[in-house]
């Protein structure tokens, strides 16, 4: 791969060493691209989040064998939040040409599931996220059979990338989490091949986002009085209302509701405290 230095954007040489000897490694298969600002900056927010989520109850994935079946399988089952993930798998599929490989660039990978399922039907696949954590990060990346690139990297800074184009550039139910979403969608589509495209998945907007606003003021409040940090690693709302749709439309993003979730739509259209779900597709003109 043809990357530059995250800290003076020259190019990395096969060592991950750039012209001004800054040097970068792989750990667990796993590039770690971070300037070192960044890397001391995540490592503590990382720390509060690992402590967070002592203290959740949500079922999490940790036994490797579970891995290769994701987003199905028993350690998923009945999981609503897995049950997404398997209906933004079939819309992909029917997204992305099968008839030749692609190459793909998956932003906010996770844990690596859709990698790994992209990976199994012959595509080129690039994850990226800023989290490497064994079993939530890049790292899980060890407990599947197939094998792709993986970078841990600041995502809403994608220059590192260099001279690396993509056809397909996947952004995975993360878009909420940047600071200005649709500048993030133009930015990115400077990395598309020639009639590449960019898929969104997970696309919550919200008619009336008072709630949600709400919502996240005191999810934020009570982690910084927690643990002293912020609860966004980077600065963000954390959430798409009516005005983002209408940008991301006027961008050339065509937007379409998940046919599965027809109900939880017309659920919104009616309480427009809750969130319309829609999965994008931008095309580079």
């Amino acid at each position: 791969m043809k990357l530059i230095c995250p800290n003076c954007e020259t190019p990395l040489n096969e060592d991950w060493v750039c012209g001004n000897n800054h040097r970068f490694s792989e750990v667990d298969d796993v590039l770690i691209l971070l300037t070192e600002t960044f890397r001391e900056r995540l490592q503590n927010f990382e720390k509060h989040l690992a402590k967070m989520r002592e203290k959740e109850t949500v079922r999490r994935v940790s036994d490797p064998a579970a891995f290769p079946e994701l987003p199905f399988g028993k350690a998923v089952a009945n999981d609503g939040e897995w049950r997404l993930r398997q209906y933004d798998l079939k819309i992909i599929g029917k997204l992305i040409p099968d008839r030749s490989p692609q190459k793909i660039l998956e932003v906010g990978a996770w844990n690596g599931w859709l990698s790994h399922r992209l990976t199994l039907q012959g595509h080129q696949v690039v994850a990226i996220d800023y989290f490497s954590d064994e079993f939530e990060g890049l790292k899980a990346r060890k407990f599947y059979p197939a094998q792709w690139s993986a970078i841990q990297m600041d995502i809403s800074n994608l220059n590192p990338l260099g001279e690396e184009r993509f056809d397909i550039i996947l952004v995975n139910r993360c878009l909420q989490f940047f600071s200005d979403p649709v500048d993030y969608l133009l930015s990115a589509a400077k990395f598309l091949r020639p009639e590449g495209r960019i898929i969104l998945t997970g696309i919550e907007c919200f008619p009336n986002p008072r709630k949600k606003i709400a919502q996240i003021a005191i999810a934020r409040e009570n982690f910084q009085q927690s643990y002293g940090v912020d609860l966004f690693l980077n600065p963000t709302r954390g959430y798409l209302d009516w005005a983002d749709r209408k940008r991301l439309l006027t961008a050339g993003c065509r937007l379409m509701p998940y046919p599965q979730l027809f109900r939880n739509n017309l659920k919104a259209r009616l309480r427009r405290f809750l969130p319309v779900n829609f999965y994008g597709v931008f095309c580079r003109p």
